[in-house]
């Protein structure tokens, strides 16, 4: 179980790399269907989600080849904390921003799901306090 649960730590990993520099380098892109937001600092919002992606998933890659179990989780931790925080946030603004924050959460969801699995599955065995 230890090594699936490292496979989804680097798979998580590499959706917020993916995530990050595709937010980071270019939010107009995910900006293009509201015209709402033309001319205001949307982008700038979607490249700081980028930003905290990238280093969040450049984190746990690191933490990853380290071979540490302790590094890793501390990594997802860190990432499940942020993703439970959206998926919190767009549940929140559903009722103001309607389907933009519910699609929000919609797209955080599997990442908390496999966070909780990862963090779940590399969970030290009751009694071995390393």
């Amino acid at each position: 179980m230890r090594n699936r649960a490292w496979a989804v730590g680097i798979g998580i990993a590499a959706v917020r790399l993916a995530a990050g520099l595709a937010l980071g380098g270019k939010p107009e892109t995910f900006l293009r269907f509201e015209p709402a937001f033309t001319g205001t600092s949307m982008p700038l919002l979607l490249r700081t989600v980028g930003i905290r992606d990238l280093a969040v998933g450049a984190g746990t890659i690191a933490a990853a080849w380290s071979s540490s179990d302790r590094d890793l989780k501390r990594w997802l931790a860190a990432g499940l904390l942020s993703d439970v925080l959206d998926v919190a946030a767009g549940t929140a603004g559903a009722r103001s921003t309607g389907l933009r924050s519910i699609s929000s959460a919609l797209i955080a969801s599997p990442m908390v799901a496999a966070g909780v699995y990862a963090l779940r599955e590399l969970r030290e065995p009751e009694g071995l306090g390393h």
